[in-house]
């Protein structure tokens, strides 16, 4: 559209005119870059494939050579303590695994056990769903249920009787 004497009018000429909103490549997704004074640390992960990668090739393809004042042997040995930590890291969340399992499975055992013995508290003649054992229990007591339900009262006139 032009703009002619204060209106805005269709612009008729035949050739297309490229608009500055229509850039589609103002979204396009940049990788990050390590910012100056920030190091860009690798991961765990990241770390113990390069140690799997690095060994495997030198292994195969120049295990007699030495490379950095190092062999093989003692390349391994230099990333031997990284991967024996990584196996017990890995064996502890194992362990953890394990233990949140039994911690479950022995707190169903508890709550069966607990809806036994709620259910015996209500059942006692002497005790039952209003008394204080039943709400130190931490179930509110049956004097303490408020029903929620209101009525209007009718108000009455003077002249009607």
């Amino acid at each position: 559209m032009k703009a002619s004497g204060g209106r805005l009018s269709h612009n008729t000429s035949p050739t297309p005119v490229p608009h500055k909103h229509a850039n589609h490549q103002a979204y396009t997704v940049r990788p990050q870059r390590a910012r100056k004074g920030l190091p860009n640390m690798p991961s765990p992960r990241d770390i113990e494939a390069k140690i799997e990668r690095m060994t495997n090739a030198w292994r195969t393809l120049a295990p007699d050579k030495s490379f950095g004042g190092m062999t093989l042997a003692q390349f391994e040995a230099a990333a031997a303590p990284s991967l024996t930590a990584r196996r017990k890291i890995e064996e502890l969340d194992n362990q953890r695994a394990q233990k949140i399992a039994e911690r479950d499975g022995a707190d169903d055992a508890f709550n069966a056990k607990a809806q036994l013995v709620v259910a015996g508290v209500l059942a006692d003649p002497t005790e039952g769903a209003d008394s204080p054992l039943y709400g130190a229990f931490g179930y509110t007591r049956k004097s303490e249920i408020k029903t929620g339900l209101t009525r209007k009262r009718k108000v009455e006139t003077a002249g009607q009787g």
